[in-house]
């Protein structure tokens, strides 16, 4: 695998034709939030993924993709909630021998900028992201790298879940999975600041507006 800023991964959302693809990665790892889990595990989530995101027709429900010499390395699934503008990233799976050093930070970079883009396209202002604590401090480097996040979003922990806790919180619960895990869980927010939203702010002073951004 080709180091350093040469890395060039092709992003671009996933569909049907990409089944094979997908169950390649999902068969290329063997831990889930950051735990180990078992084959049948992984099958039961790539069934999901197959049915839910992959052949749905549902536009609520996406998965993206990141290519490295035409190889499928990661797949990220993004829910739409169809009451708020909000979103989900519910599975982020990757081939183990891509987590770690530049070519993950790159790839999450990259597929930031995709998701930024559906969340665009769909007026959409706040996105979830429920990770283990390890890849926790992954995402975060890999998203000191993308501007528009950086510049966008106010980003917030909502929630830390204790190893093998139930949260507080209904919602993290089915954002678990409605299951306990043996590793440590973050769940982290990213608001649209107001000066990045599509709004018809001229009734509002700006300085009010990056008053509230602050």
């Amino acid at each position: 695998m080709t180091k350093g800023p040469l890395v060039d991964f092709k992003i671009r959302r996933l569909g049907p034709t990409d089944e094979k693809a997908v169950a390649e990665v999902y068969g290329a790892t063997d831990t889930w939030m950051g735990a180990s889990v078992s084959p049948a595990f992984m099958e039961r989530n790539l069934k999901y993924a197959r049915d839910e995101y992959l052949l749905c027709t549902d536009d609520s429900k996406v998965m993206l993709g990141a290519f490295l010499g035409g190889e499928l390395v990661m797949a990220l699934g993004v829910l739409f909630w169809t009451d708020m503008p909000f979103c989900t990233i519910t599975r982020l799976v990757g081939r183990n021998t891509l987590w770690a050093g530049r070519e993950v930070l790159t790839c999450l970079n990259q597929l930031y900028d995709l998701l930024f883009d559906e969340m665009d396209r769909r007026h959409c202002s706040r996105f979830y992201l429920l990770s283990s604590v390890e890849h926790f401090r992954v995402l975060v480097k890999g998203g000191r790298l993308n501007r528009r996040l950086v510049d966008n979003f106010y980003l917030t922990i909502e929630d830390i879940v204790p190893a093998n806790t139930r949260p507080k919180f209904e919602y993290v619960w089915r954002m678990m999975g409605e299951r306990l895990w043996t590793t440590t869980l973050v769940l982290r927010a990213g608001t649209l600041r107001n000066k990045s939203r599509k709004l018809d702010a001229s009734v509002i002073a700006p300085e009010i507006i990056d008053l509230l951004d602050e």
